[in-house]
């Protein structure tokens, strides 16, 4: 049987203003990956996380893990997006982290 739970965070203000610095960066780094995906033509995520890793950990500080995971849900976009150039919306800057 599943069952839900609703949680209220009550972060203190030090924890709320670093959940807003990781998600502002977070965000910056996925319009990084989006812009050179872009750039390059590239819907390959192996192939695009060779190109941004470096910056992304760099630049953007992000950790090992989240640097990996970041070219995945950009790559389906970008070729989206070169196929149907019209049609690329911006998403909102809001991110939602899951660790």
């Amino acid at each position: 049987m599943k069952q839900t739970m609703l949680l209220k965070l009550a972060p203190t203000n030090e924890q709320h203003q670093r959940l807003l610095d990781i998600m502002h960066a977070f965000n910056a780094a996925a319009n990084y990956v989006a812009s050179i995906a872009f750039a390059e033509q590239s819907a390959n995520t192996f192939d695009l996380q060779k190109l941004v890793y470096g910056e992304l950990r760099t630049t953007y500080q992000l950790p090992a893990w989240r640097s990996v995971l970041l070219a995945k849900p950009v790559t389906p976009t970008s070729a989206t997006r070169a196929s149907h150039p019209s049609s690329g919306q911006r998403a909102p800057s809001s991110t939602i982290l899951v660790s």
